[in-house]
C-alpha cells in the first residue's frame, strides 16, 4: 500500500480544486501500488505527471504518415505523397545538416548563452511535448553562428506570451509563424481540445479569465464555448463558497493559501474578501518538518533553481530561499548587490521601458519587470504595445 501521507502531502503542495486533489490521490496511490514506485523524488515526478496530465486533458492530435486516409480506407497517408516525389527531394537537397541535434541537445547549447530564467521559460515549451522530439534541421555550430538571431526571436516569444514566470501560449497547432514582426497563426481547436475547454468549467469556477490564463486559450473563445454547452461564464464564486470566504480566516487562522485549497478557489477571491472584512492574512506560515524537508531535497532536484524549486512545491520564491539559506544552501540566479543597482537605475535610464534596458543590459524583460515590481518602481510604467 503506498504511503498515503507522502501523497496527500505532494498533493497539497499545488493549488487544486478539492475534486481534482481527490482524483490525482485515488490516480496517485493506485499507480504508485501497481508500479512499485518508491522513493520521494519519483513519488513526486509520478505525481507531478498526473497533475500535468490532468490540467492539460486534452492533447493535440499529431497526424502519422502512416495512419489510414480514412477509418476505412486501405491506404495510409504517406501512399499520397509517395516514396521517390522529385519534388520533394530537390526542395530537402542541400539543406539537411550532416550532423543534425536533438532538442535537448540544443537547449544545452544555449545554456551557456541564455540567462537561466529564459532557459525555464524554453524548458517549458520542451515540457509540454510528452514523447521523443527527434531531431532538428541544424547543428551545433549553426546554432553558435547565429546565436543572437535566436536569442532576438526568442525575446519576441517571450514578450508575447511571457505572463509571471512562465510562458502561456495556446494549446493549438502553429500553423504558420513569421518574425520581425511577429505574426503567428494556430490550426483550429480539435475536438478533444473543445471538450477539454467545457471540461474546465467547474475547475475554474466559471471563471473565464481565470480559465483562460490557466489553459491559455482567448477568454473570448472560452466564453463562446461555455455558452455553447449551456453553461453560464462568471466571475464570481457561487453563493456557497463566497460564503465560507470570511468565516475561513478564524479557521485556517490567517492562512490564505490554505483557506483558498479548501474552499476550491482562487486565493484572490480570499485576500479581497477578507481586505474587505477587515481582516488581515499571516505574512509567514511555519512549514511542518515533512514540508520543510521537501524544500531541502528539491535543491538536488532543481539544481540549486529557487524560482523552479518554488513553482513545483508551491511555495514562494522567498520560502524556498529562506529554508536554503538556513542550510548554506547557494541557490543559482540570485543577483548580486551591484547588478541590482544597475537594474534598478536601469528604470529611469529608460523610461521605465523593460525591454529596452533587458537588451541594454543583456537579460531578460521578465527579469528585468521582477526587480523593478520588488523595488515598487513598476506602478508608473507604461505599457508599451508590440508594433504590427
Amino acid at each position: 500500500m503506498a504511503n498515503e501521507d507522502i501523497v496527500e502531502f505532494i498533493v497539497g503542495t499545488y493549488s487544486l480544486s478539492p475534486k481534482m486533489e481527490e482524483k490525482v490521490i485515488r490516480y496517485a496511490i493506485r499507480g504508485i501500488d501497481e508500479w512499485t514506485i518508491d522513493g520521494f523524488n519519483n513519488i513526486y515526478q509520478y505525481i507531478a505527471r498526473i497533475i500535468d496530465g490532468l490540467r492539460v486533458p486534452y492533447a493535440e492530435k499529431k497526424i502519422s504518415l502512416d495512419q489510414l486516409i480514412t477509418r476505412d480506407s486501405d491506404n495510409v497517408l504517406s501512399t499520397l505523397f509517395g516514396v521517390e516525389d522529385a519534388d520533394l527531394t530537390q526542395l530537402f537537397e542541400g539543406n539537411e545538416f550532416p550532423e543534425r541535434i536533438t532538442v535537448d541537445e540544443a537547449l544545452s547549447v544555449l545554456c551557456d548563452y541564455f540567462e537561466e530564467s529564459d532557459m525555464l521559460l524554453l524548458h517549458q515549451l520542451r515540457n509540454r511535448e510528452n514523447g521523443n522530439l527527434g531531431l532538428l534541421n541544424l547543428s551545433a555550430e549553426w546554432l553558435v553562428e547565429n546565436i543572437e538571431r535566436v536569442r532576438e526571436r526568442f525575446l519576441q516569444i517571450v514578450h508575447e506570451f511571457e505572463k509571471d514566470g512562465r510562458l502561456v501560449t495556446p494549446h493549438r497547432k502553429i500553423a504558420y509563424i513569421k518574425f520581425n514582426p511577429l505574426v503567428i497563426k494556430y490550426g483550429n481547436l480539435s475536438d478533444a481540445a473543445k471538450k477539454g475547454m467545457v471540461e474546465a468549467y467547474d475547475t475554474f469556477q466559471g471563471n473565464a479569465l481565470v480559465a483562460s490564463e490557466g489553459l491559455g486559450i482567448p477568454r473570448t473563445t472560452i466564453r463562446r464555448y461555455w455558452k455553447k454547452a449551456g453553461l453560464k461564464p462568471s466571475g464570481q464564486l457561487p453563493p456557497k463558497k463566497k460564503a465560507m470566504l470570511v468565516p475561513a480566516h478564524q479557521l485556517y487562522g490567517g492562512n490564505a493559501a490554505e483557506a483558498a485549497k479548501q474552499i476550491g478557489c482562487n486565493i484572490q477571491a480570499v485576500l479581497i474578501a477578507w481586505e474587505k472584512a477587515g481582516l488581515e492574512s499571516i505574512k509567514r506560515v511555519r512549514l511542518t518538518p515533512f514540508q520543510q524537508y521537501a524544500i531541502y531535497v528539491s535543491y538536488d532536484l532543481c539544481k540549486g533553481n529557487c524560482s523552479e524549486a518554488a513553482k513545483m512545491l508551491g511555495h514562494s520564491t522567498e520560502v524556498v530561499w529562506r529554508y536554503w539559506n538556513k542550510k548554506g544552501l547557494k541557490s543559482k540566479g540570485m543577483v548580486s548587490d551591484d547588478e541590482r543597482e544597475k537594474i534598478l537605475s536601469a528604470y529611469n535610464t529608460h523610461n521605465g521601458n523593460a525591454t529596452a534596458a533587458a537588451r541594454a543590459l543583456g537579460r531578460s524583460p521578465s527579469g528585468i519587470r521582477y526587480h523593478w515590481k520588488k523595488a515598487g518602481l513598476l506602478k508608473n510604467v507604461k505599457k508599451y504595445k508590440r508594433r504590427n
